[in-house]
């Protein structure tokens, strides 16, 4: 276990094995320089969090199993205040596994994955609720990707062959 403390941020990171075939590492991040900013007055700075997460199983000898996964939020506390700036809100975050296999002369690796980014804007004259909404914007991006590669690491020249596939949706 690993805790950190900076001059914007605070973060912890564990890991470690779970039993004799798999292990972990799990990490945050969160800002809060906000807080200090909101005690001296200034009106505006972003908060964010991020995370990251990775296991590995070990299933046999001939194959092996990763799942990651990171991520990041704008909280609430994001909130600008100052009249003519919009509210602003942005997530996002990225998954997938990776599963190995290791032939007599080869490797195989599949990778599926899915992204996801959204972002957030809206705006009330004087950034007050009671008063009419001036603008309303929300975009999302995600793509799923799944590819296969089977490598020949240990020829005198190294082959790498595959395929992928991806499926984006934008909105």
């Amino acid at each position: 276990t690993k805790l950190s403390v900076g001059a914007s941020d605070a973060a912890v990171t564990v890991d470690g094995p779970i039993n004799d075939k798999s292990t972990f590492i799990v990490s945050a991040r969160q800002s809060y320089l906000q807080l200090l900013f909101k005690l001296i007055g200034l009106p505006f700075l972003p908060t964010y969090n991020d995370f990251q997460a990775k296991y590995k199983l070990k299933i046999d000898d001939k194959n092996e199993l990763t799942i990651l996964g990171i991520g990041a939020i704008d909280t609430e506390s994001q909130k600008y205040l100052l009249s003519y700036l919009p509210v602003y809100k942005q997530w996002n975050y990225t998954v997938g596994g990776i599963y190995k296999h290791f032939g007599r002369n080869y490797i195989d690796t599949w990778v599926l994955s899915r992204s996801m980014l959204r972002n957030e804007n809206y705006k009330y004259r004087d950034n007050d609720e009671r008063n009419e909404k001036m603008s309303d914007y929300q975009s999302d991006e995600a793509v799923n990707k799944l590819r296969f590669e089977r490598e020949y690491p240990y020829m005198t020249m190294k082959l790498k062959v595959g395929a992928g596939v991806n499926y984006a949706n934008y909105t």
